[in-house]
């Protein structure tokens, strides 16, 4: 169990008892009320004491958990679903992992939002560093992704080199703006696409080529930055640390 992990269940069990001490207090306070006034008297200031010092622990942990929105709700269960239709993905995360670190990091929930808002179908895969939840585009036929996600090329170097092209923008662009990354190859390896293609992380030094690497059904191949077909899209990835 980490640091943070470990303050929460130390603010969690103080809270608990506090709790518990409040509503025992409060017990006391209505049966003595009739018998014996002054008891009754300091069991509701100790009620009163006690509210107080519940408050700031409350509030604490909402700070820490913060509430999530309508929509965020709707997010999380549309998740589970694809999370447990394709459990083969992420072999050995359960589901409470991914809830605990999301709603530690709401944003996170809202750039999920947004990816799937455009036919990504963001789900959970296997990750690399063991303290983070690894999601990425499911999505594998990238026809069906959005427009605007579509018929783009790999980077704005690419476009200022094309200016007579029209494409939808570039797939480093796009994921930069919505605080996001292009998965890697070996991410991509997990799972393929079955139909188009899309743009991978390119390293600097392959980049110099004037290609960039793209995920196709069969495996990864590099291709022209500049490339922009109806069919081609890029492949999403967003990391977010486990709570």
């Amino acid at each position: 169990m980490n640091e943070k992990c470990e303050k929460w269940h130390e603010q969690l069990n103080h809270l608990r008892a506090k709790h518990a001490e409040f509503l025992q207090t409060y017990a006391d306070a209505l049966k003595f009320a009739e018998e014996n006034p002054k008891i009754r008297e300091t069991s509701f200031t100790r009620c009163r004491e006690l509210f107080y010092e519940i408050k700031p622990l409350v509030l604490a942990l909402r700070e820490d958990f913060p509430r999530l929105t309508k929509e965020q709700k709707a997010e999380l269960a549309l998740l589970k679903t694809r999370f447990e239709a394709l459990s083969d993905l992420h072999e050995g995360i359960k589901w409470k992992e991914v809830v605990r670190a999301l709603k530690k990091s709401p944003d996170a929930i809202d750039k999920l939002r947004a990816l799937d808002e455009k036919g990504h179908q963001m789900n959970v895969f296997r990750a690399k560093n063991d303290g983070e939840i690894q999601f990425r585009s499911a999505q594998t036929d990238a026809r069906k992704i959005e427009k605007e996600h579509r018929t783009i090329m790999y980077d704005k170097k690419a476009q200022t080199d094309n200016p007579d092209e029209e494409a939808n923008g570039s797939a480093v662009e796009i994921a930069k703006s919505m605080g996001i990354e292009l998965a890697d190859g070996e991410l991509y390896e997990q799972l393929r696409v079955e139909n188009g293609w899309v743009w991978l992380e390119t390293p600097a030094d392959n980049r110099k080529s004037g290609h960039a690497f793209s995920g196709f059904y069969d495996g990864i191949n590099e291709v022209a930055a500049d490339c922009h077909f109806a069919y081609v899209s890029f492949c999403a990835s967003l990391r977010v640390k486990k709570a």
